[in-house]
């Protein structure tokens, strides 16, 4: 006798298939060209598996980076092929987010684990990756995180259109690039570095008490840093030299010079530099750090709080003069003077009869300005601000830098690709490094003049709507007290990065401008009559 099944439609053959998808996935069981396509590719993935291993074996360890990108590409598609869910892992950002924090800044970034082939693997990217691969999870999977991520984001679109356009350029300019495979890498370190980080931020701190604790870490990581280069200047070199672990150990040029320390030619005195890989980035970690500090010295806390911050203002001051580095001091006298300014508006604002800020505010722009001519007529405070003759090196190669990078810009005003505004430049110094010191330089080498308007208008714009939203609404609450703070580290960051191209301290940056989208659209929905509810 001869067996026959009977036939079904479509939908009975789901109904009685003996194999259960997982919801909300289907049965997609199909006939025809698409049953004969789905039977190939085993075979196409089976044929690539094999190319993929004789290409690493044959190219390993010099290409790694080529051998892993199909797997990272696979896992994109993964994360992107993930059902919505109710269940959403974001309660771990916060956690990431801090750690990256402390990480960024405690731990120094050329102690790493160093493998042939691969980036070094530092402590900033054993937080910034497995943080970039949450949040895609939460952007795929979670329909209730993509709806909160995109009302805190549209509380200043202005912000993340800028930010959006400024990586689509950075994207274009890979094809302009003499090295693609490098501009390749830098593109993806700098997403998960900036990109990710700012997202992740505007989500992390819409709970309220979330940017006091940020200040407070950053208070705490700053004197940390300060103490660290104390026992450096006393010792001559960072306290972990020669103590360093095998596996930490990198052998590097760059690493050596860091660890060996440095001194200015004309005066052979240690400059402090602690946990950063130069006395300036030292220095502008201070100088973003200053403004929350100054926050909790002229806030509405207690005594004991602001005497310390007082005393950590001063202490801090005297770190930035072991550094050397001019900018810190820019930097530091910038926090200071735009600091009184908003600590007058808004106490003429709380009290209409105060005296003493209403003769601050209406003195201030005099007073500004003669703070500004001392740094000139003052013998003493022109070498510490804009420098004198042990300065003359470093003024003379920005001047040459300048002059040689600007005729570069004018040629390809469209950039010469992501990561290569070194390179193009071809600077060398006295240590015979590959060197740019204009950050300003770098952008607009790198990604032209729009990509330098966009990245620059993106910081300008952002420092603007944080200090017009202090004024208006800094008594209202201390959190929102800390958008003034905010709007100061990002002045400092433009003015800054005329004379220092380094990135370190960039996923900060990108933080502190989360942090501002995030405490806007909590005053918004204020305004509105929504009462706050974070993640």
């Amino acid at each position: 006798m001869r067996l026959s099944w009977p036939k079904f439609n479509r939908q009975e053959r789901l109904a009685t298939s003996s194999g259960v998808p997982l919801k909300p996935y289907l049965d997609s069981r199909e006939e025809g060209w698409r049953a004969r396509v789905r039977r190939f590719l085993p075979w196409v993935l089976a044929l690539w598996c094999l190319f993929q291993g004789f290409f690493f074996a044959l190219f390993a360890p010099y290409l790694v980076v080529l051998s892993i990108a199909p797997v990272a590409v696979l896992g994109a598609l993964v994360i992107w092929a993930l059902p919505d869910t109710r269940y959403s892992p974001a309660k771990y950002l916060e956690p990431l987010v801090f750690g990256l924090l402390i990480s960024l800044i405690a731990w120094p970034d050329y102690l790493a684990v160093a493998l042939p082939g691969l980036p070094w693997i530092t402590m900033n990217r054993l937080f910034g990756i497995p943080l970039a691969g949450l949040f895609l999870v939460c952007v795929s999977a979670s329909p209730d995180f993509r709806t909160r991520l995109a009302a805190t984001l549209n509380a200043v679109p202005v912000v993340w259109k800028l930010l959006t356009l400024f990586v689509v350029i950075q994207f274009i300019s890979i094809g302009f690039s003499r090295l693609p495979f490098d501009s390749i890498q830098k593109f993806v370190l700098a997403q998960i570095d900036w990109t990710v980080v700012f997202f992740a931020a505007c989500y992390v701190f819409m709970k309220p008490g979330r940017v006091a604790r940020w200040a407070a870490i950053v208070w705490a990581l700053a004197v940390f840093v300060g103490l660290i280069g104390v026992a450096e200047v006393a010792r001559g070199q960072v306290p972990w030299a020669g103590h360093i672990p095998g596996f930490l150990r990198i052998q590097d040029p760059t690493v050596a010079l860091v660890l060996k320390g440095g001194a200015r030619a004309a005066l052979g005195v240690h400059r402090l530099q602690s946990t950063s890989t130069t006395p300036l980035g030292a220095a502008e970690f201070v100088a973003l750090a200053l403004p929350f500090i100054l926050q909790f010295a002229t806030g509405n806390y207690r005594l004991a709080v602001r005497l310390a911050a007082y005393a950590s203002t001063a202490f801090l001051f005297w770190i930035v003069l072991l550094t050397q580095a001019r900018l810190g001091m820019i930097g530091f006298i910038l926090a200071v003077l735009l600091q009184v300014l908003f600590w007058a508006l808004l106490r003429v604002r709380r009290q209409k009869s105060g005296l003493i800020a209403r003769v601050v505010v209406y003195a201030y722009p005099v007073g500004f300005c003669l703070a500004i001519a001392s740094t000139f007529f003052f013998h003493r405070i022109r070498a510490v601000v804009w420098g004198n003759g042990p300065q003359a090196a470093s003024n003379e190669a920005r001047q040459v830098q300048i002059q040689t990078g600007i005729p570069k810009i004018l040629s390809h005003p469209w950039g010469h690709g992501i990561g290569m505004g070194g390179d193009t430049l071809n600077y060398i110094d006295l240590n015979g490094l590959l060197t740019i010191d204009s950050y300003y330089l770098s952008i607009a080498l790198e990604y032209g003049v729009l990509g330098f308007a966009v990245y620059y208008g993106l910081f300008a714009y952002a420092a603007y709507i944080s200090s017009r939203y202090t004024i208006s609404h800094g008594n209202r609450s201390r959190e929102y007290g800390f958008l003034g703070a905010i709007a100061i580290a990002l002045v400092n960051f433009i003015v800054i990065k005329s004379v220092f191209s380094q990135e370190a301290n960039h996923p900060l940056v990108f933080m502190i401008l989360g942090m501002a989208v995030a405490l806007l659209w909590r005053i918004q929905r204020e305004a509105q009559g929504v009462a706050e509810r974070g993640p």
